[in-house]
């Protein structure tokens, strides 16, 4: 369990689908568990609910990569990282609302903030 986040219910549940018994070939029962999240996001784009997106999707991309390295989550697939392509999916639907010109330039610039 990590100890260096804070102890949010949003990052507890996410720290959860990260956990070492879910590691399986390609990892693919993590992007299973990711799944909801990524219809979450759409969902909340969908809502113009962008700074929660923003929000939901950063924590996932700082857990998997903390994961990916700290767990050495690398050694656990051959050629395909399955949760890569599930946080992929899940920044095409951003980047399309992002060129759609329909997010607030107040959201960008935290989608901005919060990447950097």
């Amino acid at each position: 369990m990590r100890t260096d986040v804070e102890k949010a219910p949003l990052k507890e549940k996410i720290e959860a689908v990260f956990n070492p018994s879910n590691i399986d070939d390609d990892c693919d029962k993590i992007a299973g568990l990711l799944a909801p999240n990524k219809v979450q996001i759409g969902e909340l784009l969908d809502k113009r609910e962008y700074h929660e997106a923003f929000t939901l999707f950063y924590e996932i991309l700082e857990s998997l990569s903390y994961h990916f390295i700290k767990d050495e989550r690398y050694c656990h697939f051959d050629d395909m990282y399955s949760p890569d392509y599930t946080c992929g999916d899940m920044l095409d639907a951003i980047v399309k609302k992002v060129k759609d010109g329909v997010v607030a330039e107040s959201d960008l610039k935290y989608l901005a903030e919060t990447m950097d």
